[in-house]
């Protein structure tokens, strides 16, 4: 039987084609200096072998894991609640100490959400806990609603640390469980309450002067929009009350003209 170069053994070898040689060449082939595949081929041969038999690369690999599918949201409440919980998608899982899901009635009316939780609400696992939560119930009676009827989330479903802003990551992360809560409840008005919030949903720069006093639609969803101030900002800027009084009589105006409908 002929000996193969070392040429020929490199294609077969590409190719996961094992070789079968005399025992009395056996030694001699043992014995051959171990050749790099591609390194050892012209570079139309190794143009010539299939993609699909060429060595994998660690770009490869890399993507290949990059490309791997989200987990399927839940589409039930409950299923979703526990997703949320044990979510490892960015991250902030490493510092928070519970998740914020969100709290309400799951057949309202109203949606409310707010950017981040809180420090209080990180603690307690809760949402709006705090000053700022006294605040958003005192607002939600003067428009003659309480808290047990309106659905209360965030934006983000974990607290960042030192209370700083979101990264664009951690809340691309958690527009998937806020766009299925939304699914879920149906809602025939949005109060976002937050600049953040509010940027992230509607996907926009714009400052929150630009985003006031207009009814805003979301992508693919038929649910009026209104946006205003959030409660912790009106608590060191309690001169712009007036304006988030103003926008909470539009988002009532709104939302009875809907119900009209």
């Amino acid at each position: 039987m002929k000996l193969l170069n070392s040429t020929q053994l490199a294609c077969l070898e590409a190719m996961d084609i094992d070789v079968w040689v005399p025992r009395e060449e056996t030694k001699q082939l043992v014995e051959m200096p171990v050749v790099d595949t591609k390194a050892s081929l012209p570079e139309s041969e190794v143009e010539s072998i299939p993609v699909d038999l060429q060595p994998i690369t660690e770009t490869e690999k890399k993507e290949v894991v990059e490309l791997q599918p989200e987990p399927l949201v839940p589409a039930d409440w409950n299923g979703l609640r526990q997703m949320v919980s044990s979510c490892q998608q960015c991250a902030l899982h490493t510092t928070r100490t519970q998740t914020v899901f969100g709290s309400g009635n799951q057949n309202a009316d109203w949606l409310i959400i707010g950017d981040i939780p809180s420090v209080a609400d990180d603690q307690h696992g809760e949402i709006f806990t705090d000053q700022g939560g006294e605040l958003l119930t005192a607002m939600l009676k003067a428009i003659g609603l309480t808290r047990q009827q309106v659905y209360i989330t965030n934006a983000l479903k974990c607290l960042p640390p030192n209370n700083r802003e979101p990264e664009a990551d951690e809340s691309e992360a958690c527009l998937q469980y806020l766009q299925q809560q939304i699914t879920l409840l149906k809602p025939k008005l949005i109060l976002v309450i937050g600049r953040n919030a509010a940027q992230l949903l509607l996907k926009t720069h714009s400052t929150m002067a630009r985003l006031r006093q207009k009814v805003h639609t979301l992508d693919g969803i038929n649910v009026p929009v209104v946006v205003t101030y959030h409660p912790a900002y009106l608590l060191n800027m309690p001169a712009d009350k007036e304006k988030a009084w103003q926008d909470l009589l539009l988002a009532k105006k709104t939302i009875s003209a809907t119900t009209v409908l």
